[in-house]
């Protein structure tokens, strides 16, 4: 996916994101808690206080 594409697609899950009060009864694999901890390492804190580096 190009830069440009990445973008877009960002942009489209932060427009419409939404509220889930059902989740999926299934286990996340290691690999995808991983992912999602890295991902919130790297997100923005409040006040930029980076507490997780």
């Amino acid at each position: 996916m190009d830069e440009k594409n990445q973008d877009n697609h960002t942009l489209d899950l932060i427009k419409n994101r939404r509220t889930i009060r059902a989740y999926d009864p299934r286990s996340l694999t290691q690999e995808e808690v991983d992912t999602i901890i890295q991902g919130a390492m790297r997100a923005p804190t409040a006040g930029n206080l980076m507490m997780y580096s």
